[in-house]
């Protein structure tokens, strides 16, 4: 026969004696380590150069100038110059060559910085070299370097039209990892500045 209903009886005994389980109400919250996406083992290059021309003239050197070397990763700014944080520091910008074309390069007082050559791509200077103060700052990945007040030489009187600008990158400079950048050069329009 079959009832149905709820039993009031107890259950039968089956002789065989049952443990209570235990849970656990503990979380764990700690993060999962996640890797730092920043640092990459690939080495960094050039993905452009870019001048702005902050002056009264187009085609000339003059102070509020600016030039922006921008690549594929962040780069360490101390591997740029030693103890900088990427902040606006004061930096010194040689120009060099009066004939054919003027080249740029960036120090900081007698040591050069690894930021490689620029070839202006015109004759930007009326003397055989010329030295601008300059301050130097970093955003994600460009460092940017401004012109500032003249500290030796003279500009050329004639303002350079067209022309091509390129920039070869130096090895000198790594990304957070500690990797060189390449060193394939890039180019754009002129005139500089």
């Amino acid at each position: 026969m079959i009832r149905t209903g709820r039993s009031t009886g107890s259950a039968p005994s089956t002789g065989i004696a049952v443990s209570p389980i235990a849970y656990s109400t503990r979380v764990n919250t700690a993060a999962p380590p996640s890797p730092d996406i920043r640092r990459s083992t690939a080495p960094p290059s050039a993905t452009s150069i870019a001048t702005t021309n902050g002056g009264n003239a187009k085609g000339k050197a003059q102070t509020g100038d600016s030039i922006t070397f921008s690549y594929t990763q962040a780069i360490d700014p101390k591997s740029v110059l030693p103890g900088w944080n990427g902040s606006s520091t004061p930096v010194q910008v040689q120009l060099s060559g009066k004939k054919t074309t003027t080249t740029l390069g960036v120090t900081s007082g007698a040591t050069t910085l690894p930021l490689g050559s620029v070839d202006l791509g015109g004759v930007y200077v009326n003397s055989a070299s010329m030295t601008w103060n300059a301050t130097m700052v970093q955003t994600g990945t460009s460092i940017k370097v401004t012109l500032g007040s003249i500290s030796s030489g003279t500009i050329s009187s004639t303002a350079v039209t067209g022309g091509t600008v390129a920039w070869t990158p130096s090895s000198g400079v790594k990304n957070l990892a500690g990797v060189g950048s390449l060193t394939t050069p890039i180019s754009t329009a002129g005139p500089a500045f």
